[in-house]
Formats: C-alpha cells, sequence, structure tokens
C-alpha cells in the first residue's frame, strides 16, 4: 500500500469483490491535467460553453468514464467536460504511509502548529493593544467632553454675572446723570468695552476646548476601528476550513458547506486520522482540491467566501449536520444523508 511493503494478518483485510466493493466506496477515478491550459466545457462538444480553464496539475473527481474522447468531471459541484487527450485518469484511494512518510508529516503538522500558535499569539496581542488604545482613547475623549462642557458652563454664568453687573451699573449711570451730569463717562466706556473682550477670550477657550473633545472623539474612533479590524482576522483554522470548504461546496447551500467542515471534524476527532486540522484537509488521498493545490491557492489568496467562512466557524463550534458522518461524495447510488449535490456518510 502505497510506499509500504510487509506483512499484515489475513484477518484484518479484504479480498476479491469485499475488497473491490469496499474501494468503491471510499476511493475515487479523478483526473489530473497534462497541459498547460484545458477548458472545461457545459457538454461534450469543442463548441459548447466554457465553463472554466484548468492549469496543469489541477485534479477532478471523474463523474462519467471517457466516451467519444470525453470525460464528465465534478467541476465546483457541476457537471464539466474534458477532453481525454489532455488529462491522466487515476483510481485514487487511501494508501499506507512508511514511518520515514509518517515522521515527516507530522514534523511538518508540529511546524504547521507551532506557526500557527505563533501567529494566534501575535494577532491576541494586537487585539488587546487595540483595546488598550481604543480605551485610553475613549477615556480622553471623554474627559476633553467634560472639560468643554465645564469651559461653556463657566462661560455662561461669566456672561451672565458680567450681563447683570452692567445692567446694574447703567441703572446707577442713570440715576447719578441728574444729580452729577459732569460725571467722566471714560470709566464706564472702559468697563463697557471690556466686557466684550472678556466674553470672547471665554468663547475662545471653550472652542479651544471643544476642538480637543472632537479630535480625541476622532481619535477613539480609529482606535475602535482598528480594534474591530483585528478582531475580524480569521484564525488559521477557519481560513483553511473554509478554503476547503468554497473548493468542495462553494456553490452548495449553507447547510451543506456546513456538512463538509463537518466531515473534516468528524475525521479531526477519529483516530483513524491525523490529529490536526491541516493533517485532516491534505491526508494522502482525501480531499482533491487539496492534492491539486486548489485549497492553497484560495488560502493565500485571502479572499474567502463569506458564507464558507460562516460555515467553517460552526463546523469548528461543533454544529453536525450529518451526525458521525466521515465521507461524502457526489448523490448517486450511495446510501446516505443527501444534502445539495451531495450525499454524507
Amino acid at each position: 500500500s502505497g510506499n509500504v511493503v510487509g506483512w499484515a494478518k489475513d484477518t484484518n483485510l479484504l479480498f476479491g469483490d469485499s475488497a473491490r466493493k469496499l474501494a468503491d466506496e471510499v476511493g475515487v477515478d479523478v483526473v489530473t491535467v497534462q497541459t498547460d491550459a484545458l477548458r472545461v466545457r457545459e457538454a461534450a462538444d469543442e463548441n459548447a460553453k466554457t465553463l472554466g480553464l484548468l492549469v496543469r496539475g489541477d485534479q477532478y473527481d471523474i463523474l462519467k468514464p471517457a466516451k467519444d474522447g470525453w470525460i464528465a468531471i465534478d467541476y465546483e459541484n457541476e457537471t464539466g467536460y474534458v477532453q481525454a487527450s489532455f488529462v491522466e485518469s487515476t483510481f485514487r484511494i487511501d494508501a499506507g504511509e512508511t514511518v520515514a512518510e509518517i515522521n515527516q508529516r507530522e514534523e511538518e503538522e508540529k511546524k504547521a502548529i507551532e506557526q500557527a500558535k505563533k501567529e494566534k499569539a501575535a494577532l491576541a496581542e494586537k487585539i488587546q493593544e487595540e483595546a488598550r488604545a481604543k480605551d485610553a482613547a475613549l477615556a480622553k475623549a471623554k474627559k476633553a467632553r467634560e472639560l468643554a462642557t465645564a469651559a461653556e458652563k463657566k462661560a455662561q454664568e461669566k456672561k451672565a454675572q458680567e450681563a447683570k453687573r452692567q445692567e446694574a451699573e447703567a441703572a446707577s449711570e442713570a440715576a447719578s446723570a441728574e444729580s452729577a451730569a459732569s460725571v467722566d463717562g471714560g470709566a464706564t466706556e472702559g468697563t463697557k468695552e471690556a466686557a466684550p473682550a472678556q466674553d470672547e477670550s471665554a468663547a475662545a477657550d471653550v472652542q479651544a476646548l471643544q476642538a480637543a473633545a472632537a479630535a480625541a472623539e476622532a481619535e477613539a474612533k480609529a482606535a475602535e476601528n482598528a480594534a474591530q479590524t483585528a478582531q475580524s482576522e480569521e484564525s488559521e483554522d477557519v481560513k483553511l476550513l473554509a478554503s476547503l470548504i468554497y473548493c468542495e461546496a462553494g456553490n452548495q447551500p449553507h447547510e451543506g458547506k456546513v456538512a463538509v467542515g463537518s466531515v473534516v471534524m468528524n475525521r479531526l476527532n477519529s483516530p483513524a486520522y491525523p490529529n490536526t486540522l491541516a493533517g485532516v484537509i491534505y491526508a494522502s488521498g482525501q480531499f482533491t482540491p487539496a492534492r491539486s493545490g486548489k485549497v492553497d491557492r484560495i488560502y493565500r489568496g485571502g479572499n474567502i467566501q463569506a458564507d464558507s467562512i460562516a460555515a467553517a466557524k460552526e463546523a469548528l463550534a461543533g454544529s453536525a449536520p450529518v451526525g458521525g458522518a466521515t465521507h461524502f461524495r457526489r448523490k448517486g447510488n450511495r446510501q446516505g444523508t443527501i444534502i445539495g449535490a451531495h450525499v454524507f456518510y
């Protein structure tokens, strides 16, 4: 099996029809593109509508064997046709691993886990820093608003007091004008001119404090936006699982996407599969998009379908619309839970 050569008890093996039956259930026929660019057609005809373009090394599940030079493949959950002369057809099934291969895979998984931990810790620290900056900015804005409010209140009180003083002075001047017409009005005029100057100074103080409050509020808003941006960055596990979900069920209903994620999680929780998410997804002979490199392209591109992100989060949180199913394929003769175009078993 694979590169493994050894001995096993007959009681643990299947032979003949029993082996072929199990192989048909867990294995799948795939095509591998052998040319730089290959069109996927809507029908087995060179003039049919083009559904997409494949590149060398891409792998897709076969739906129907070759006929008249064409092979029907599962292209993004639709039936597409490619010319048989430009692809290589093989039967893919789980294969054994040598101790060296297991050690290498586990070492790669270990490195991936450590890297994910570092990135997760860095993200957590970034979120904390943004939260602290947000709190400080909000406190600063609150203090500035309080100072501006207090200054405005003080200015209004001062203005009211000055108005009362001027009113009292005016009444006093009117009363004394009749008995002392020779009183010099210069001092009065000087007093009257001082009031507007005092009003202007108070208004300037209020405006300065209001400007400071507005600046502090803008700073707080910027900190809040930065914190929200940091919190929106998805974890590596979410992104990786969402990338696979998009590749396997991008055009399926939301429940179908969650179901694909649930299959991955069921494998992760099973002792029969690797014990890391990356290990499950990239395990030998498992998911075609992972083997062909499509999952990597989606993951690195970063533009992952929002519904696939949501489905990945639900699956990671424990949602299990297909129970303990560990496999899925295009619906057909296989018994199981049918959601959209897939049967889960």
